[in-house]
């Protein structure tokens, strides 16, 4: 394994370290909150043999991080029955999730850009961010 893969385990998702990825209702989007002590922030990050990982809710395997196939613009991403895959690529120390199910990697997955609080999870197009990555930390 190369430093810059992720291992199979229990993980906090953020962006800057401070806001979580945060799940708790199945066909609901995800959004970023403050780190706390919520099970809803603890997700399952397995890496499949294709080099492409699923990322379920711990606890919950038949609840995962999804986005509609075929996504080709913004588009929210949800907490679903159906997770998945995505491709993390090391990106200044942080991960950019690119989803698999999606035609080329012009996408990413972000803070959606919507002036709603809390904010949700979206598909956006690479050339939309100014910020890179996602943080991985072990729980």
């Amino acid at each position: 394994m190369s430093s810059t893969e992720i291992s199979n385990g229990v993980y906090r998702i953020s962006l800057r370290g401070n806001e979580c990825i945060s799940g708790a209702n199945p066909d609901a989007p995800l959004h970023l909150l403050p780190q706390g002590s919520h099970e809803h922030q603890l997700w399952e990050v397995k890496k499949r043999d294709d080099n492409q990982y699923l990322i379920t809710l711990k606890g919950k395997p038949e609840l995962g991080v999804s986005y509609p196939k075929g996504a080709q613009g913004m588009q929210v991403v949800t907490l679903s029955k159906d997770p998945r895959p995505f491709r993390l690529q090391p990106a200044e120390g942080n991960y950019n999730m690119i989803p698999v199910e999606v035609e080329d990697d012009r996408l990413v997955m972000f803070r959606a850009p919507f002036q709603i609080y809390p904010p949700m999870v979206g598909l956006l197009e690479k050339r939309n961010i100014s910020e890179t990555g996602w943080r991985f930390e072990r729980a």
